[in-house]
């Protein structure tokens, strides 16, 4: 009877530790840098629009 009443109180407190657990606050998310820009679009252009319709 003492086995199964130490077993019943080992559980119960295990269990309320991880759910204590989940009220810890996080802590700040992980900066991830962006990838580095393989073509951009800036720069000199010159065009010309020679069409005619």
């Amino acid at each position: 009877m003492k086995t199964k009443f130490m077993a019943i109180l080992v559980a119960a407190v295990a269990a309320a530790g991880t759910a204590a657990a989940a009220d810890l606050p996080r802590g700040p998310a992980p900066y991830y840098y962006p990838p580095p820009a393989i073509y951009n679009w800036t720069g000199f252009y010159a065009g010309l629009n020679l069409g005619y319709e």
